[in-house]
């Protein structure tokens, strides 16, 4: 069965692929139409992108002696034969949906916004693209290109199953070292800081620490940022009063609080109220004593990233499976779900509940295997527990229970 789905997926989207380029018409935009006096500037924030990424990062300069303003409206179109074509917006999209909130920029200062291919019908593909955006009563474009997937997001590490048994820390090629106590005893705090700007402008890249119990075992974290999610992997093999082993989990975002850093589940900590705060999923990764001189820049960074997810996106939480093929969105209405892929969307709403349930949410989601996911509900009287299996295959829920 599941061999026939993924068949039927592909071909699906080999379709779609077909039928979308169908549909590219040729840009009415003539060279002429832009602005080339240099008053205004628009430029993405790289000029290269891996085609894991999914939302993108823009630059508006004012040049003018006068304050300018800009919305969120922007175009993209695609290069095909030396020629540009806009790109099809997709059925959901609708004209006013996005919040037409202005943006002002001071002279000589600079202003951003994100952007994305989400309302378009187009399959992003290897390429060279344009944004073009109104700014200040002026058209301005911004060329980019799309290049393939980046396969160096292991960042070159030996794999942790592949670590000698005895560390030699001085020897050992890591990001940061750092004491029981969280404090930076070896590494490159600019290494550190690489890492996240590389992942603020959702490229792939890799983080490895070397963490020291109070007995000073090593632990040795690899955080690997790729397809717009964070793998955390931890090697406590070494570790005489733990666990011990390799284990892994996936997280969707990074937040802080000011005084840590976590990798999270929830878009926001702000989130983490009411009945979901018992099911928030966090690793604490970093605390300001980790990077002393950098840790302004860093939280700033990471506050910056989540104003701008939020804005954009009504996602409350976001579960990964374990082979991060899949994820399940959750939103601030208590019983919507969203299951979906990069080749598979669904959403629903859970009604198999009980009529003695009312008032209760999904608070969080577990992912059971490949295909079935795990609802967890509470709320409502006597703060009842109850759940719900999703299977992909059936596209329906296929028990329930408390």
């Amino acid at each position: 069965m599941k061999k026939v789905l993924f068949l039927l997926l592909a071909a699906a989207m080999a379709w779609g692929l077909m039928a979308c380029q169908s549909k590219l018409v040729q840009s009415p935009y003539g060279e002429a139409d832009f602005d080339v006096s240099g008053a205004v500037t628009l430029a993405t924030e790289r000029s290269s992108y891996d085609i894991s990424v999914e939302s993108y990062t823009y630059l508006i300069t004012n040049n003018t002696g006068e304050t300018i303003q800009f919305t969120p409206d922007y175009m993209i179109e695609y290069q095909q034969d030396g020629q540009w074509y806009t790109l099809p917006r997709s059925e959901a999209y609708q004209e006013g949906s996005v919040p037409q909130n202005t943006t002002s920029v001071a002279p000589g200062e600079t202003g951003s916004g994100s952007f994305s291919f989400w309302s378009y019908d187009f399959t992003v593909k290897e390429g060279t693209y344009r944004l073009i955006k109104p700014v200040g009563g002026l058209l301005c474009q911004a060329e980019f290109t799309i290049g393939p997937k980046d396969t160096g997001a292991e960042g070159g590490y030996i794999p942790l199953e592949q670590l000698p048994e005895e560390l030699d820390l001085e020897e050992l090629d890591c990001d940061l070292i750092l004491d029981a106590a969280g404090a930076p005893a070896g590494g490159g705090e600019e290494r550190v800081l690489d890492f996240f700007r590389e992942v603020a402008q959702g490229n792939p890249a890799t983080l490895r620490m070397v963490v020291s119990t109070q007995e000073g075992d090593p632990i040795v974290c690899d955080v690997v940022f790729a397809d717009n999610h964070f793998l955390y992997r931890q090697d406590a093999t070494r570790d005489r009063y733990g666990s011990g082993g390799i284990t892994q989990r996936r997280y969707s975002y990074l937040v802080t609080d000011g005084d840590a850093l976590y990798l999270s589940d929830f878009a926001s900590l702000s989130y983490a109220d009411g009945q979901r705060t018992l099911a928030a999923g966090q690793q604490r990764l970093l605390e300001a004593e980790a990077l002393p001189g950098g840790w302004g820049e860093l939280t700033a960074a990471v506050e910056q990233m989540t104003e701008r997810r939020l804005a954009s996106d009504a996602t409350m939480a976001r579960y990964y499976s374990a082979d991060g093929v899949y994820w399940v969105n959750l939103t601030a209405e208590p019983l919507d779900y969203t299951v979906t892929s990069r080749s598979y969307g669904m959403s629903r709403t859970l009604t198999e509940l009980p009529e003695e349930a009312e008032g209760l949410e999904i608070v969080s989601a577990q992912w059971l295997s490949e295909t079935q996911v795990q609802l967890n509900c509470a709320g409502g009287p006597n703060s009842q527990v109850w759940y719900a299996v999703f299977d992909l295959e059936a596209e329906t829920v296929v028990s329930a229970g408390v």
